[in-house]
């Protein structure tokens, strides 16, 4: 197969995906309906399970297997694979994602530009920097513990303390359950890609992820997303919060189809994501770095959820233990970075989807302002000043100005490109292949973005 087989693959999954998310949420209600699929009719870059569908490319060939019929048709004999040093092109995966580098000379800074000296906040487990996030990566892969994760700043929580057994009760007994896994096949039956479970497997991802948007705004009182009013200024608090729930209710029926592992790993990840937003509402203890407590909300926020898409993928495609903890360890990684270039795309963009500089508004430290605060230099008065609240509508431009041109955002850009290179070291273990090559995309698209 090739790269643009492959492309074209992932693509028809991500659209089975959509098709999905409708059936999953059209037999409730009118209103529960319009609700329901409000946020996911608005669209958003599916990146989650774009993620998880291009992991589970990895098991296409597994066992010898030969690859679906529809792509074995129309390949050329003659084809053969990319070399694996042939780059993807930006719009392979996502295609309305444009790729431009966060740095001003639209160039990341190479490890020797920026030193790990230049900055005393600590990486995510133990960092070892490959070259390169192609080739080369083997000692970064060995040093890495796959289960490791940032912890919080007074409670080590490792990925499987959280809840080691909870017992499935079925949301919603009333409503049947979508036949959507009527083979009722085990996605880690080690079999090679099921592709009935891998895309249920994207959608309970997708619902888990919009869900917690429509979370997300309630407590940041935000008024609009993905360009829209938010659901709470549309319906009310009230309303967003228990669409929310719902939402989730949906995720957990789906995924209830795919298997004891699946669930298991879900309610660890949603066990994550709360522990991760109560850290966030009650700030770090008294004597506790702040920077390793935003660090600790980040890994649990957002980095748990694309850590288990990553998963959910090499679940479904039937991969050994050890390569669906390299994917997990990997998607951990990515999640750090992918949230770290977000924040920065906040300080930095003109055209991010969302009004510039709203952590700011909001009173929101990210680990920019973070860095500034905690250094504190003679210099910074005015924007220390600024930043110890939420930034007035009149401040702001000011703010976001002397933001751009500090030291901080290099130190951020340090961290997104070793996280970026500490999940592709992961990838190591894998042969080369147009999935793979795609995950590398993947991960670029995702960190190198204006939106």
């Amino acid at each position: 197969m090739t790269d643009e087989q492959f492309a074209e693959w992932v693509e028809e999954r991500l659209s089975q995906v959509d098709s999905r998310l409708g059936e999953v949420i059209a037999p409730q209600t009118d209103f529960v309906r319009e609700a329901g699929s409000y946020l996911v009719s608005l669209g958003g870059k599916r990146f989650r399970p774009a993620l998880v569908i291009a992991a589970g490319g990895l098991g296409l060939d597994a066992d010898g297997g030969s690859v679906p019929s529809s792509i074995a048709e129309s390949q050329d004999p003659e084809d053969t694979v990319q070399d694996a040093g042939e780059p993807w092109g930006p719009e392979s995966i996502i295609p309305d994602v444009p790729v431009i580098l966060p740095y001003p000379s639209a160039v990341p800074p190479s490890p020797a530009a920026v030193s790990p000296s230049s900055s005393d906040v600590p990486l995510s487990g133990s960092v070892v920097a490959p070259s390169s996030c192609d080739a080369s990566l083997s000692s970064c892969a060995e040093s890495q513990d796959p289960e490791s994760t940032i912890q919080d700043a007074d409670e080590a929580q490792g990925p499987e303390s959280a809840i080691p057994d909870v017992p499935l009760i079925l949301p919603y007994p009333s409503v049947a359950q979508p036949s959507f896994c009527a083979e009722s096949q085990d996605p880690v039956s080690g079999d090679g890609l099921n592709e009935s479970a891998l895309i249920d497997s994207a959608v309970a991802v997708e619902l888990t992820h919009v869900a917690s948007l429509y979370h997300d705004d309630v407590m940041d009182e935000a008024p609009r997303r993905r360009g829209a009013p938010s659901a709470n200024v549309r319906w009310g608090n009230s309303v967003a919060i228990m669409v929310g729930d719902f939402l989730l209710a949906t995720a957990s029926l789906v995924g209830s189809s795919l298997g004891e592992a699946f669930v298991a790993h879900q309610s660890r990840t949603l066990a994550r994501l709360v522990q991760g937003q109560i850290a966030e509402l009650r700030g770090p203890l008294d004597g506790a770095d702040p920077v390793t407590h935003h660090l600790s909300v980040l890994s649990d926020k957002t980095a748990s959820l694309i850590a288990a898409s990553a998963r959910y993928g090499g679940m479904v495609a039937g991969l050994p233990d050890d390569q669906i903890e390299e994917l997990t360890a990997f998607g951990e990684s990515l999640g750090m970075a992918f949230q770290l270039a977000d924040d920065l795309i906040d300080i930095l963009s003109d055209d991010s989807g969302k009004t510039k500089g709203t952590d700011l508004r909001e009173g929101v430290l990210t680990l920019a302002p973070l860095m500034v605060i905690t250094e504190n230099r003679p210099e910074d008065g005015r924007l220390v000043a600024l930043l110890s609240g939420p930034v007035s509508e009149e401040d702001v431009p000011e703010a976001l100005a002397l933001l751009r041109v500090h030291p901080a955002l290099d130190k951020v850009r340090h961290h997104i490109a070793e996280h970026t290179r500490l999940a592709c070291s992961h990838l190591e273990v894998f042969p080369d292949s147009p999935a793979k090559r795609a995950l590398i995309t993947l991960a670029d698209q995702a960190v190198y973005r204006t939106s």
